[in-house]
């Protein structure tokens, strides 16, 4: 029996489950509604018969490069894809639903990064969103915002990011003017990190319209900015 005809499909009204059963591997597909986020396309869509074949035929064809696909029940176009990335658009209307498998590592792009008691895994997106936007796509991936709430971690964001582009990071006192919070916490930032880590002079909320925090080219250190600027981003989970 061929590998193809030995794989067995088990649907319900919101996952997919494809097994191949002469291994004992089970792959499951759930279908999502992605926000500010979409799959890196593996190749262009052919047509199959159903959804089951879609997924068997995109993790034949792709192996562990198969994430997540797309299936139009109408036209019965299936499209392999990767990865979701943040900012990358989603499925259109030709290509019909998206399904991600939910035990498949679906972000590999994520780096880990561990010194000391320091243990994090971070992915730096050269897209440019609103501070809202660029929130929203980290929490589709699973992560937040990057918090620099240590001295090593705001160590470790000059590493990541590209210096002479404006970067978000998860820090803003939209809720309360000079009170500002974590994104992932929701606690304040401890005045000693504050003074240390704030270019001189910041943050100033410029016309009473700065709440979101950023790193800024040339600058000395973080500065707040007006939300709706849009700016590159570090995710972190």
């Amino acid at each position: 029996m061929s590998y193809y005809t030995m794989l067995v499909y088990m649907l319900s009204v919101t996952s997919l489950r494809l097994r191949a059963s002469n291994t004992g591997v089970s792959y499951k597909f759930v279908k999502i509604k992605p926000n500010n986020t979409g799959p890196e396309r593996l190749s262009p869509g052919w047509v199959d018969r159903s959804r089951s074949h879609c997924a068997a035929n995109c993790r034949i064809r792709f192996s562990s490069e198969c994430r997540s696909f797309m299936y139009n029940n109408v036209t019965r176009l299936c499209t392999p894809a990767n990865d979701l990335v943040p900012g990358r658009p989603g499925p259109t209307v030709t290509e019909g639903d998206l399904y991600l498998c939910d035990n498949c590592q679906p972000y590999p792009k994520f780096v880990g990064y561990e010194n000391g008691s320091t243990k994090v895994a971070y992915m730096y997106d050269d897209d440019f969103l609103t501070y809202a936007d660029a929130t929203t796509a980290c929490n589709r991936t699973n992560s937040h915002l990057f918090v620099p709430d240590t001295l090593e971690k705001v160590r470790l964001f000059y590493t990541i990011i590209d210096a002479s582009y404006y970067t978000w990071i998860g820090l803003d006192d939209r809720n309360a003017e000079g009170k500002f919070v974590w994104a992932n916490t929701g606690f304040e930032i401890v005045p000693r990190l504050k003074n240390l880590t704030f270019a001189s002079g910041q943050p100033d909320n410029n016309l009473d319209s700065e709440d979101c925090v950023h790193h800024q080219p040339g600058a000395t250190g973080f500065n707040d900015g007006n939300c709706s600027a849009v700016m590159r981003f570090v995710c972190e989970k």
